[in-house]
């Protein structure tokens, strides 16, 4: 699964026993009100606090989830492309320039035979199309994703027909920062918590839990600060056959989520970034536990952004529709939620 754009101390500085640094969480005061579901997963089952994104901007962070790794061309070019509507299709790994000559994740497990679903992602797509019933097919910040997750919690609970890898993007806690009477960047962000806890509720409660993996991270860090390094993210996974209640420390990024995917489904690693990187052996258990797990309904709830005031003039000339084309949006999400002003 992958959401937008979060470090890990701006989502969980203030967990116990975690390295993190409750002065940089989002939202103080609030946070088990927001992210209910996130925090409860990471608590209750595996929660790595030294995990890293190796990108900056969404621009190559769809490139590393996609891919397991980046290109020179992407490196080269994403700092003049980035916020300049130049991004698609040549540097985000779209277009044959911006590719690695391997492929993509979906390419490795088309070589393979090994079934999947891609449900949102644009990057580094295969022979194979996007789902066409994924509610909003592509990264849409502002379908909710509770129907993404309804659609999902279909597929495992009333069809038992989810293949064995489901690549999922939900992307609304990205949020709209300030934007005039848009939801509100904290509502935006519980909406795709509760999809996260819906999604693992459904599953668990499905006969496909016993031989199941979620993983949850964020595609890039650029939404917040983090103590330790900038690049820095959450990633925290549920099943079975991962220990309860357990944060590693062990230095893992996104390559190493690649080769635990392939290795688990006996993928061929496609290039050495993914083949030489570290995997997360220490997060498993040979004792499952099949216990379900129970999402928290959200409760959280804010008006709209007001129709003035110094964000949503801020926010007038952004590309809504696409992701990271809204320049200045991270300080916005910031002053709204952390200091709790428009202004």
């Amino acid at each position: 699964m992958v959401r937008e754009n979060k470090t890990y101390d701006t989502v969980f500085g203030d967990l116990p026993g975690t390295n993190g640094d409750p002065h940089l969480v989002l939202a103080p005061g609030e946070m088990d009100a927001i992210w209910p579901n996130s925090r409860k997963l990471a608590r209750g089952f595996t929660n790595f606090d030294n995990f890293y994104t190796d990108a900056e901007q969404s621009i190559q962070g769809h490139v590393w989830t996609a891919f397991g790794r980046t290109t020179d061309f992407v490196e080269r070019s994403w700092l003049t492309a980035w916020g300049r509507g130049t991004r698609p299709p040549t540097v985000a790994g779209v277009a044959e320039q911006g590719r690695p000559k391997e492929g993509s994740l979906f390419d490795a497990l088309e070589r393979a035979g090994v079934p999947y679903a891609n449900m949102g992602e644009l990057v580094g797509v295969g022979q194979q199309p996007l789902d066409p019933h994924y509610p909003g097919l592509v990264t849409t910040i502002g379908w909710p994703d509770v129907e993404k997750a309804c659609y999902l919690a279909a597929l495992a609970r009333a069809q038992c027909a989810l293949p064995p890898l489901a690549y999922v993007v939900l992307p609304n806690d990205h949020t709209l920062g300030g934007a005039a009477m848009t939801a509100h960047p904290g509502v935006m962000i519980a909406v795709n918590d509760e999809a996260t806890g819906m999604l693992v509720d459904a599953l668990s409660h499905s006969p496909l839990w016993k031989d199941s993996l979620v993983i949850v991270t964020e595609d890039d860090p650029q939404n917040g600060a983090d103590h330790v390094d900038v690049h820095r993210t959450l990633l925290f996974v549920a099943s079975p056959w991962v220990k309860r209640g357990y944060v590693s420390h062990g230095h893992y990024d996104t390559a190493s989520v690649h080769k635990l995917i392939l290795a688990i489904l006996g993928v061929p690693y496609p290039n050495e970034q993914i083949a030489q990187a570290p995997m997360p052996f220490d997060a498993f258990s040979a004792t499952p536990d099949y216990a379900p797990y129970e999402h928290v309904p959200r409760a959280y709830d804010q008006p709209c952004n007001p129709a003035e005031s110094k964000a949503a003039e801020a926010a007038q000339g952004w590309n809504r529709d696409a992701v990271d084309e809204q320049p200045g949006i991270q300080y916005w999400i910031w002053r709204i939620l952390h200091e709790r002003s428009y202004d």
